[in-house]
């Protein structure tokens, strides 16, 4: 399944492909639908193309015991109430038939704005079985991507730069602070940086296919990059919420952590996110869905209770101070929890609302864009609350002793060369001054 995914990701992606059964639903004649809004109107984006003569092209080969001329035909319309109709008993385009093999291919220009639906129409009544191998292509006036996900290249590419120069003050704080750097400011780097290279690719593997229509071995790059970033920050959330490089170097939990993360980076990899028949369930797609759902659901439960465990854990010990960077992490997670829910309600509002097909160059918000938003605004506010600063390094790597009961100086015990904390001496173990020596009488 993985090699099949892979293989898929290199191909052209104007000729969008498919391979699989023509398998009709009872009382319907439909075996094979795809949708496609194709818009016609210049766009002033500047990552439109403005190509003349948008349309909507497919070609098929159907193979199947003794199929003949009649057997199936296809037709594009366009069909904005998404009402499929097989009343009409010819197919578009040209029809070539040969020996249980048909070949049908056809290419319809737009010339209106709209969703058009390319059919295939099963007419014979016969129980065998039939497979089909083609695809199905189209151009709008802004370029080869699809209209819904259109807006996403300028998105991303105001992101990069936006990540850009985040990184850059960050680096620079980092250095100002050189000897107050803590274990959570190298973690930030390294989100920060894979997160800004992830956005890049992601924006030029968009406007790449956008202006040509292919997606070349960058896109791989894309896929493999992008599952491997989300299976970090999963990660990486997870041990930190455990206490990993504040509160503890070990975390007992790693090796499950491991195991987690890594399911969703297979998940990531085998859902086929470009489901060409439309009239057909993807099982694999629903199940995954579902699986996501339930994965997410999981794993920032799992942050919850691992942050207020430590947070209970440093309170009992008296590191009141370390307990506050945790209530911080705990304050992000909880902004984090309201934004999700948020997105989610709008999200659920446009896809089940006709508001998806009037504006559906809004889609690519909604499906995904806002969440990679969301995750910007939370890695900006721990960076924020995180930052280093004069003696953010002692606080982390220190065990916070008090001076007294009724004083309100802490002090932080500093690490020896063995990593291990190491208490400043008692006053029982502290040599006494010696006593001065006593002046030699003068002689006589």
């Amino acid at each position: 399944m993985l090699s099949l995914i892979l293989s898929v990701a290199l191909v052209n992606a104007v000729k969008i492909p498919f391979a699989g059964p023509l398998v009709a639903d009872d009382g319907m004649h439909v075996v094979f639908s795809n949708v496609q809004k194709i818009t016609v109107e210049k766009s002033k984006n500047p990552y439109s193309q403005n190509f003349k003569k948008p349309y909507f092209a497919f070609e098929f080969e159907i193979k199947g015991k003794k199929i003949k001329e009649g057997d199936f035909y296809a037709i594009i319309e366009k069909t904005d109430d998404f009402h499929i109709s097989c009343e009409r008993y010819k197919s578009m385009g040209t029809v070539t038939a040969k020996k249980n093999k048909l070949i049908i291919k056809g290419k319809k220009n737009i010339k209106e704005s709209g969703f058009y639906s390319m059919y295939i129409c099963k007419s014979t009544d016969s129980e065998n079985a039939f497979n089909a191998d083609g695809w199905v292509s189209a151009k709008s006036a802004h370029g080869f991507i699809e209209p819904g996900n259109f807006g996403e290249i300028q998105f991303e590419a105001y992101l990069s730069v936006g990540y850009f120069v985040f990184c850059i003050g960050w680096l620079y704080l980092m250095s100002k602070w050189a000897d107050s750097v803590m274990f959570i400011h190298k973690v930030l780097t390294v989100l920060l940086v894979s997160t800004l290279f992830n956005e890049v690719i992601s924006w030029y593997v968009l406007d790449y296919e956008n202006k040509t229509g292919q997606r070349d071995q960058i896109a791989l790059i894309a896929q493999l990059f992008s599952a491997f970033h989300g299976t970090l920050v999963r990660y990486v959330g997870l041990m930190i919420a455990f206490g990993w490089g504040l509160a503890t170097n070990q975390v007992p939990q790693k090796a499950y952590f491991q195991v987690f993360s890594l399911v969703y980076f297979v998940m990531t990899m085998v859902t086929d996110t470009k489901q060409i028949n439309t009239h057909s369930k993807n099982y694999l797609n629903m199940f995954s869905t579902a699986f996501s759902c339930v994965y997410d659901a999981t794993w920032g439960s799992l942050i919850m209770k691992g942050l207020d465990d430590i947070q209970v854990s440093l309170k009992e010990s008296s590191q009141t101070l370390k307990a506050d960077l945790y209530n911080t992490l705990k304050r992000i997670t909880d902004i984090a929890l309201s934004i999700a829910v948020v997105f989610c309600i709008m999200s659920f509002g446009y896809m089940e609302s006709d508001y998806r097909f009037n504006y559906y160059s809004a889609y690519w918000w909604f499906c995904h864009s806002c969440w990679t938003f969301e995750f910007a605004v939370l890695l900006a506010l721990a960076c924020y609350f995180f930052r280093p600063q004069r003696g953010s390094r002692n606080m982390a790597e220190g065990v916070q002793i008090g001076a007294g009961e009724d004083s309100d100086e802490e002090n932080f015990a500093a690490l020896d060369g063995e990593g291990n904390f190491a208490a400043p001496p008692s006053a029982e173990h502290v040599d006494a001054p010696a006593a001065p020596e006593k002046e030699a009488a003068s002689t006589a």
